[in-house]
């Protein structure tokens, strides 16, 4: 109960935040492939491209490169931490000036569990970002005068339910929800980032193969307090962990 409570102060808090605002609905899709990929028993390596494209896929809207390392603390627990590459592009109804890099440092923890047939994971991250600060010269030209560092929070809550069997196993049809609500740090105007809701289906193939496929809407405010994005996405993903550790069967 207190789970299920949890959820819904999360998804009540997201949509009240919505509901403040108004602006433009705009269409994207979004190509990731991601992987866990063990280099012994309790370490692994993270990798992630997120391929991102704005009106379906007529213009870019991101660039996504992620690396990382994570140590399992606990049968359930994982604590990674890794890099990110994220390109901005001008796109959609409200356009950045100029392509934008982001550099990341992160680190997260991730809790899973099972109730029955039900499999939750909890993730909460904390992200130090290294944004360029760019204006324009006197042709227009990009100019980069060094980076804004700023600092964000995220918590995500997501639940995977088997369709066509009792458990998750080789060959099953699952349905998969989540909620990503996004705070900024030491920003006093501008706590509320943005917040992501996926509703979507998934295969899995075997242990260590799965496709995803499914709406996510991302809602983001802008910094001027008055411009939103209301971003309706198609989401496919590819999951693949494999092994790199010596004498293991996965």
């Amino acid at each position: 109960m207190k789970k299920v409570l949890g959820v819904t102060l999360l998804l009540l808090l997201s949509n009240t935040l919505k509901a403040q605002k108004t602006g433009d609905n705009q269409f994207n899709t979004w190509l990731t492939y991601s992987g866990d990929h063990s280099v012994s028993e309790r370490i692994d390596i993270h990798t992630l491209y997120s391929f991102r494209r704005n009106e379906f896929m007529e213009n870019w809207q991101q660039s996504l490169l992620r690396v990382g390392m994570g140590v399992r603390l606990a049968d359930k627990i994982k604590m990674q931490v890794g890099y990110d590459w994220l390109v901005t592009f001008p796109y959609g109804k409200q356009p950045i000036s100029f392509r934008t890099n982001e550099h990341r440092i992160w680190v997260h923890l991730n809790l899973k569990f099972q109730e029955k047939r039900f499999y939750f994971a909890n993730r909460i991250r904390f992200e130090n970002r290294a944004i360029e600060d760019i204006h324009a010269g006197d042709q227009n030209e990009r100019i980069v005068d060094g980076f804004n560092w700023k600092y964000r929070l995220r918590y995500k809550f997501a639940v995977d339910v088997p369709l066509n069997k009792n458990r998750m196993e080789e060959n099953t049809l699952f349905l998969s929800v989540s909620d990503e609500l996004f705070m900024n740090l030491f920003d006093k105007n501008h706590y509320f980032n943005q917040n992501w809701f996926y509703a979507g289906l998934g295969w899995r193939f075997t242990e260590k193969i799965k496709l995803k496929i499914g709406y996510m809407n991302q809602f983001l405010p802008k910094t001027d307090g008055d411009h939103v994005e209301n971003n309706h996405t198609l989401s496919l993903s590819y999951i693949q962990n494999f092994s790199f550790a010596k004498n293991n069967n996965q």
